[in-house]
């Protein structure tokens, strides 16, 4: 009988190691990832201030904008050459317009011009860069 409980107390010891080692390596786990995330969130919050100051610049109508866009996203412009070498600075300026997402009465209002005027400008960068009329260029631009 007193090997019996010997034995039972062994196999509780045991576990209880066993137990502790999974808790540990699961808090050490869990206490590597935050400095990850905390980095990541650092990122996310210099992501939304450059594309709040991307759009007041597009709105104010601001010749920075295409330099700030450029920074901001370096190979976007580069991407779209690739496509139409001959794509214009108007054409850049638009497409990143349209890569913020801003519709078309908001480019019309930014750029001084009619909603018509947008949209037929949308129509040329589209056959120029070859997109189909079945896909959604923002989407599309936002690939790019």
């Amino acid at each position: 009988m007193k090997n019996f409980i010997n034995i039972v107390v062994l196999v509780v010891l045991i576990s209880g190691i066993f137990f502790l080692n999974y808790l540990l390596k699961k808090h050490f786990r869990i206490g590597n990832k935050i400095p990850e995330i905390s980095r990541e969130e650092k990122q996310i919050k210099i992501s939304v201030e450059t594309l709040k100051k991307l759009i007041s610049l597009a709105q104010e109508n601001n010749p920075e904008f295409y330099e700030k866009f450029k920074e901001a996203h370096p190979s976007f412009y580069e991407r779209l050459l690739k496509v139409n070498p001959k794509l214009s600075y108007s054409d850049l300026e638009y497409c990143a317009l349209m890569r913020l997402n801003l519709d078309t009465k908001k480019i019309a209002t930014i750029k001084r011009s009619t909603v018509g005027a947008i949209e037929s400008k949308k129509y040329r960068i589209r056959k120029k860069l070859d997109i189909s009329t079945e896909k959604n260029i923002y989407i599309w631009l936002m690939d790019k």
